[in-house]
């Protein structure tokens, strides 16, 4: 049994740990699903095989609980739908320009995150970018909001010419039928070195 100490003085590690104990007590699919993927920090993933998540642990730091267990379930859904196989095999039928695999990651985090907001979670708040007074939201910070009149999730979105995006439905829809929704999204590309979370199979793209 692990011992973890209670407070504000948990490592990262322990704090990972926490959360995937707190997901198997509170969202037990997530949780159960969870202890079959390794757990490894930034930095160790060499010589890792098979799936896992590695996480950095300034990223753990910077999350409160509810949000570490959303970033958990949110890396695990890709695992659980497949998306690296699927991106993979979307490639060779489709015509992939140099944005495919960024138009595809922007489709595979609109299904996992709508899919989390229905199951409750509370996601990171998205990070934003301010660039004069036009503001651009990072890829990993898409989140899906209520349409109150409808009752459906609904993801606005903005690409880097200034082209408007409405995908209705997301947590209805597959990442292709998102990806076919939003195929002429130019990304904001840049140089994004922030630690984060990934989820990877060993097999890439």
């Amino acid at each position: 049994m692990v011992n973890l100490r209670v407070g504000s003085d948990l490592t990262p590690k322990e704090r990972v740990i926490r959360a995937r104990i707190k997901l198997l007590r509170e969202k037990p699919f997530f949780g159960y699903a969870l202890m079959h993927v390794k757990l490894v920090p930034k930095g160790k993933e060499r010589g890792v095989r098979g799936p896992k998540i590695v996480y950095s642990e300034g990223f753990v730091k910077s999350l409160d609980d509810e949000e570490l267990m959303a970033v958990l379930a949110h890396e695990l859904l890709h695992y659980l739908l497949g998306h690296v196989r699927r991106t993979k095999e979307m490639k060779k039928n489709v015509r992939a320009d140099e944005y495919f695999y960024h138009r595809r990651n922007i489709a595979d985090d609109i299904v996992v995150n709508a899919i989390l907001v229905r199951n409750g979670f509370k996601l990171p708040r998205p990070r934003l970018i301010v660039d004069g007074y036009e503001i651009k939201v990072r890829a990993g910070a898409i989140l899906p909001t209520k349409d109150y009149s409808s009752g459906r999730l609904v993801v606005r979105l903005v690409d880097a010419n200034g082209k408007k995006y409405e995908v209705w439905g997301p947590d209805e829809k597959s990442a292709e039928e998102v990806y076919w929704e939003i195929r002429d999204f130019v990304p904001e590309i840049g140089n994004d070195d922030e630690d984060t979370m990934y989820f990877s199979d060993d097999e890439g793209c």
